[in-house]
């Protein structure tokens, strides 16, 4: 049995799309363009850059994390769904 590869694509932030045995899994769905805000309490984040890859260059994915509800209203806004 030959061992499999392991391919992984850098999307920008915390998010890669992970490659292995014909399968794809999706790491962090972080697909909100640059310019974004986020506050929580006192904190107030903002995302400088938007991904390198667009969502719809990446679907399909096999798997993706278990997401909020904004993370995934992200996902499915940039991937045209």
């Amino acid at each position: 049995m030959q061992p499999q590869p392991l391919k992984i694509t850098y999307i920008g932030g915390p998010n890669c799309l992970l490659e292995f045995g014909g399968v794809r899994l999706l790491a962090d769905l972080t697909f909100d363009p640059g310019g974004s805000d986020y506050t929580t309490g006192p904190v107030s984040l903002q995302k400088l850059n938007g991904p390198a890859i667009q969502a719809d260059a990446i679907a399909p994915a096999d798997y993706v994390p278990p997401a909020t509800t904004s993370i995934l209203t992200t996902w499915t806004t940039a991937n045209g769904q």
